[in-house]
This record gives C-alpha cells, structure tokens and sequence, in this order.
C-alpha cells in the first residue's frame, strides 16, 4: 500500500526541517521540500470546489468549477508539475469535474466569463454572431409584456456548468487525487512518498477525505524567533511584523484550530526547536508514527544536523533593540514561547547589519507615492537592468550556492540576453512616461 507523508506548518515555521530528516530515510522518494504540491488546500482548489458544491447555489458551482480548472492550468505550467503528474495534471481535473457534472452547456451569465479571456477574432465574431441575431430575430418578434422593456438578446457563449455535493462527492475526489498520485508513483516508483505540503495545517479531518492514508506532521516556531527574523532577515510581507500587536494577533489567530488539530491521529506535532534541542526524542517519535527504524535511517545527519540549525534559534536574543517586543510575546503568547534549555549559550551576539524591514520601507515609499526620490536618479541606468529577465537572471547568481543552481542560472542568463535590449528600451519608455506621477 503507497504511504503519503506530508509536512507542514505556518509560513516559515521550519517544516522543512522535518522533510530534510525523513529523507534521511531509506525508501523513501521525496518530491523535494521546494516543490509545494497544494492543490488541495489552494485558493481555488479542491477544498474551495467542496464549499461551492454543499451550498449548491446554481451560479457559485459554476464559477468555483471554472476557478478550479484555471488553477489546474496555472499549476501545470509549472515544470515540477509536469514532472511528477507526466503532464497530465489538467486531464485529471477535467476528468473529475466531468464525472461530479449534473450538466454542462454553453451558456452565459454576468460572471460566467471571469476566468476566460477571449481573443481579439473571438470578440470579433461575438460581436458579429449578435448582429445575425438581431437582424434574424427582430425586435418586433418579441410579443410578451415586459414592463421593465426587457427584451432577448444574444451574449457570448462559454462552457457553463452545473454540479452539487452529494454522497458520491468523496468517492470521486479520492479517484482523482490516486489518480494523480499513481502519476507520481509511476514517475518514481516508491512506496513511500514524502510530499511538502500536500495538507494544511487547518482542519486536517476535511482533508482526510480525500486522502485518507496521509500522514501529517505539523511544525511551528517559536513567536519571538520568528517576529524578530522576519524583521531582520526574512522580509516577508505575508507575516505582519512591522506592529507588534498585528504580528501578535495574527500568529494566533493563524492557530485557531491548532488545538484539535492535535487531536488527530493521523497528525504529528513538533516544535521546531524540538529538533535541535531534543533531536533523539523528537526522531523517535517520527520513526514511531511513521513506522521507521533505526536501520533505515541510512543518511543520518546529511540533510539536516541539528548542530548547523541550533544557529536558526534563540535569535531574538540578538536583537535587543526590539526586547519590548519581545516581553510583550512573552506575556500574550505564553503558551506557544518554547523553553529553550537553561544551559543554552545566552551570550549576546548583537546583530549589527540594518534589518531588511528597514530596506523593505524605503522601497514602500516609492511603490505608494509613486515618485523616485532625487538620491536615486542617477541609479536609473542600474533600476531599469535589473528590471529585465536578464538582469533579474544575473543578479540571482550570487545567491545560488552549489554548481547545480549555478549553471541552471547560467543557462537563463543566456536564455534571457537575447531579450534584453528590447526589455531594457521598455523598461525605460515606461519610466519615462510615469516618471512625474506623485
């Protein structure tokens, strides 16, 4: 019987260090931690359709259907998509969407067109298949009474479709996602498959229903750590730490069901400092929900060793700048601060390069106020390369870290120089054009 393994977390909370450990694991084939295969729990996806379909609202269900199918097409541009599901990805959703269809046609409806964008020859030819109607029609044919002078008219057809939740509904979903899955294991052939975030960290027992034999091991950090990295070195705009009370609410908030999560038998929980502070112990408990052992764990320290990681914690102590922050998590987020060892090295080791946070404001101003301060004009010449593919492609080069990466960057750099010019004259016609706007 094929084994799902999946980790998962927060946003940045280290579930990537329970990935690297499990693929220390023999017989193990791992999609790789910076593939996230979440077509179920994405904005649109499987989960979303579920929703649309219970409420059954004849309009909802076919919008939420041409929802789902768009993200099957967006997803399956990407190349790990392609890989792993032999690029069949999109059949497999069509297929589906066809076997829970009650009925589909080609009809209209004033947002039925939100996900489609027609060509300039489609528009042409609505534009003239309404006129034969009209001039084949007439107005005059239409006898009834309207008082609103509501009359017949021709509008642009496209794929419409009608579908609601019944008993078959998880029957079908799990057809379709073993059908993916065979694609995956006929790709690497294992049976046992390790694949980052194919759950949520949210109402996991929905998600079982349509993988019922997942294995989920939840990951979270600890607030002070992750309020300050963000801050310092992260910079990512999804996590709101630019005000202490925001970041203190949404983190949790974020864990509202974390509690019963818990509960499940199919999920796993670490702290991510577990891992380093207690790796003997936590590797335990994964080999034992997992059904690992000790013989299997062939690379034991190559992808992650908890003496490197110990240097991804305790990092609000280097920042004390922000220590009434920190006393503030402390005091409101409590129950989610980990205990850090008493022999832990407490020696302050003060951060002194600027915080990205502050990096990230002076690139707000110029985004909003829509005006280039006077200090970086003559960096234009430099703004408008690195606003190409290939100065984009460059400038990722230094952060590349072994010869693979590398040469793939290579490889578009070269991909890219072709266009360069033209982009580069673009870029520099579009600031040109919007360069007074205040």
């Amino acid at each position: 019987m094929r084994t799902i393994i999946t980790c998962t977390g927060y946003g940045t909370t280290g579930s990537s260090a329970a990935t690297n450990i499990i693929e220390e694991f023999k017989d193990i084939k791992s999609l790789g931690s910076e593939f996230e295969c979440s077509f179920l729990h994405e904005t649109d996806g499987l989960k979303d359709l579920e929703n649309a379909l219970r409420e059954g609202h004849r309009l909802k269900t076919d919008l939420a259907i041409k929802r789902f199918l768009r993200l099957a097409a967006i997803q399956n541009k990407q190349r790990a998509v392609q890989k792993y599901f032999n690029g069949n990805f999109v059949r497999h959703a069509e297929d589906f969407i066809a076997s829970i269809s009650t009925a589909n046609w080609n009809g209209n409806w004033h947002r039925g067109a939100d996900t489609i964008k027609y060509s300039k020859d489609e528009l042409l030819y609505y534009n003239l298949a309404k006129q034969v109607f009209l001039q084949e029609y007439s107005y005059a044919c239409y006898s009834l009474f309207e008082p609103d002078t509501w009359h017949p008219t021709y509008h642009k057809r496209n794929r419409s479709y009608y579908a609601y939740f019944d008993s078959s509904f998880y029957e079908k979903a799990q057809k379709y996602v073993n059908k993916l899955l065979s694609e995956i294991s006929a790709h690497i052939n294992a049976k046992k498959i390790l694949i980052d975030q194919f759950f949520p960290a949210y109402d996991i027992s929905s998600y079982l229903h349509y993988a019922p034999e997942t294995r989920i091991i939840i990951v979270d950090r600890d607030p002070r750590d992750m309020y300050v990295l963000n801050k310092s070195s992260w910079g990512e705009s999804y996590i709101p730490s630019n005000d202490i009370d925001t970041f203190i609410n949404w983190y949790r908030g974020i864990r509202f069901s974390q509690p019963h999560e818990l509960q499940n038998s199919n999920v796993l929980f670490f702290h991510f400092e577990d891992f380093i502070f207690n790796y003997e112990e936590s590797l335990l408990r994964l080999k034992t929900f997992l059904n690992f052992t000790d013989e299997e764990h062939i690379k034991k320290y190559e992808y992650f060793n908890p003496e490197k990681s110990i240097k991804n914690t305790y990092k609000f102590k280097n920042y004390p700048q922000w220590k009434n922050d920190i006393k503030k998590i402390e005091s409101t987020l409590s129950e989610f601060c980990y205990n850090f060892p008493s022999d832990i090295n407490t020696s302050l080791c003060i951060a002194r390069t600027e915080p990205i946070e502050e990096y990230i404001k002076s690139a707000d101003i110029i985004q909003f106020s829509k005006f280039l301060p006077l200090k970086y004009k003559k960096k234009i010449p430099i703004f408008l390369f690195g606003m190409t593919k290939f100065g984009s492609a460059i400038e990722s080069l230094s952060h590349r870290n072994n010869l693979k990466t590398t040469v793939k960057g290579l490889i578009k750099c070269g991909i890219f120089l072709f266009t360069f010019l033209i982009e580069y004259i673009y870029a520099g016609l579009i600031y040109l054009k919007y360069k007074e706007i205040k």
